[in-house]
């Protein structure tokens, strides 16, 4: 009888131990999966755990793991990011030279596996891939903007010219006042030379509208000097109101011929 209970005794408290060390090294144990692989209950595994000479340590064990468990995913994380980088890299550099060789951005960028935004954003960031431009020339790109916003050109224009996006425009060539200006002053010539020849052809804003293909509200705000109408629909506003692309757009070639003067 005393070899059965000190045998009974021993095993339950192999099991206190074995639930304490469960406890303290598994981080997402709790009292009832614990209580429910032993076969006891939730309340029994409390009294185990606060009966152990340990007890006060787990909070500072359990802590201990958790950190050592986010230094290790963080550690991994980072050389996950660094591999990304890496081919992310060597698949921009093998679109490079296929552009170099004659194939579209669009087809390269596919050929290699990249994400079109990702793909090409990275070429359009690039210096001139044909050998025009290098990756020193900002001084010479920057005074070629200069000069093409000088002439009445808009940025999202000028980025089909010099070889750069609008976000590097943006950062890297602020608008001057002056410059402001003179945009200012080209988008209101266009809004009187085409109020001008609206009214000369009995058109109403919405009339005109129809014809563009544009909102009523587009002709109000480019008559009102706010915006610059792009070259399409200058094209078919010129066909509308009877009068040349060049004078509606810079006021270069003949006025139109009606005779009433210019507002």
């Amino acid at each position: 009888m005393i070899g059965c209970t000190s045998r009974a005794l021993a095993a339950t408290k192999r099991r206190d131990i074995a639930i304490r060390r469960e406890y303290a090294r598994d981080k997402t144990a709790t009292l009832n999966s614990i209580g429910a692989k032993h076969g006891i209950t939730r309340e029994r595994v409390r009294q185990i755990l606060a009966r152990s000479p340990e007890s006060r340590d787990l909070a500072r064990i359990r802590k201990e793991l958790q950190a050592i468990e986010r230094r290790r995913k963080k550690r991994h994380e980072k050389l996950h990011r660094k591999a990304v980088v890496q081919e992310r890299q060597q698949k921009i550099g093998q679109a490079i030279k296929l552009v170099r060789s004659g194939m579209p951005k669009t087809r390269a960028v596919a050929a290699v596996g990249l994400s079109q935004r990702v793909g090409l954003r990275a070429l359009t960031e690039l210096p001139n891939l044909h050998g025009r431009w290098r990756r020193d020339d900002f001084p010479l790109r920057k005074a070629r903007v200069t000069e093409l916003r000088a002439q009445g050109m808009s940025d999202l224009a000028i980025t089909k010219i010099v070889p750069c996006s609008y976000g590097w425009i943006q950062r890297h060539v602020p608008k001057s006042k002056e410059a402001a200006a003179r945009l200012g002053a080209a988008k209101k010539a266009v809004a009187r030379r085409l109020r001008f020849a609206r009214k000369t052809a009995r058109l109403s804003q919405l009339g005109l509208a129809k014809t563009v293909g544009v909102h009523g509200n587009t002709i109000w705000n480019w008559e009102a000097g706010k915006y610059k109408p792009s070259k399409a629909a200058l094209q078919k506003m010129a066909i509308s109101l009877n009068v040349s692309v060049e004078w509606l757009s810079d006021g270069r070639a003949s006025r139109p011929t009606i005779g009433t003067k210019e507002q």
